[in-house]
């Protein structure tokens, strides 16, 4: 019983992390979106769509999962 929890909490941890690597990647993205429209450069469709899909994708994965335990928590008291 023990072992499964551990394995289920690794997941979480896991999924949190990879969330966050997603959205730092899609604010990366961003700023290179927002450079390249502020020297008046063409942005190519590629470009707006995984910054806007990474950094959505990072808030629900990384931000969300956090954000649900806490007002889980709130809730219970």
């Amino acid at each position: 019983m023990a072992f499964i929890s551990m394995v289920f909490g690794a997941i979480f941890v896991l999924v949190i992390i990879l969330g966050l690597f997603m959205l730092v990647a899609g604010f990366i993205l961003d700023l290179v979106w927002i450079a390249k429209n502020h020297a008046q450069e063409e942005v190519s469709g590629a470009l707006k769509f995984l910054a806007v899909s990474f950094t959505v994708l990072g808030l629900l994965q990384g931000i969300g999962p956090i954000l649900f335990v806490w007002i889980m928590t709130i809730t219970n008291k």
